[in-house]
């Protein structure tokens, strides 16, 4: 399996000082690459936010 790297930006634009919200079964993932790629980017942290169900 050949890994490649996503660059959210060009196929999912997400607004600055938006909450962005992903579900499903790959939404962690999803969440974790988002915010690594966005934190390594610019420097700044990202919060988590999970609700108790």
């Amino acid at each position: 399996m050949i890994a490649t790297m996503i660059h959210f930006e060009s196929h999912f634009p997400l607004k600055n000082t938006r909450t962005h919200e992903v579900c499903g079964a790959s939404a962690h993932a999803f969440a974790f690459a988002l915010a690594g790629q966005l934190c390594s980017a610019n420097g700044r942290t990202a919060l988590w936010v999970r609700e108790a169900w």
